[in-house]
């Protein structure tokens, strides 16, 4: 089947998205979120849900990146990439540009 990797989340917010998208759940697989302006989509690696079983309770979207954020991709200039920062003492996110989310191969995660 097809691999989903977000979950949608309405916000104008950066900061109520960093926040929701951690109260999603299995954050062990979630590499982050792309911020678009009146909402943004939190990002798991590919075949990985909020709850740890495998394609549940996300959005649409059959996208194949996989593991870390690496960075934004330009030309999507509406979109802002921040990758989730597992090991910090506090969890937490980093500006990784614009653009929407690729990994280290160039794959999309929406």
């Amino acid at each position: 089947g097809d691999f989903y990797s977000y979950v949608n989340i309405n916000s104008n917010s950066i900061e109520v998205c960093s926040v929701e998208c951690q109260k999603l759940g299995n954050t062990r697989s979630q590499v982050g979120f792309t911020f678009i302006g009146n909402g943004c989509r939190c990002h798991y690696t590919d075949g990985q849900g909020p709850d740890g079983n495998i394609e549940t309770n996300l959005s649409g979207g059959s996208y194949l990146g996989f593991g870390p954020i690496s960075r934004g991709s330009d030309p999507f200039s509406n979109y802002k990439c921040y990758r989730y920062l597992h090991y910090t003492p506090i969890h937490d996110y980093i500006y990784e540009g614009t653009g929407k989310c690729v990994d280290s191969a160039g794959q999309r995660y929406n």
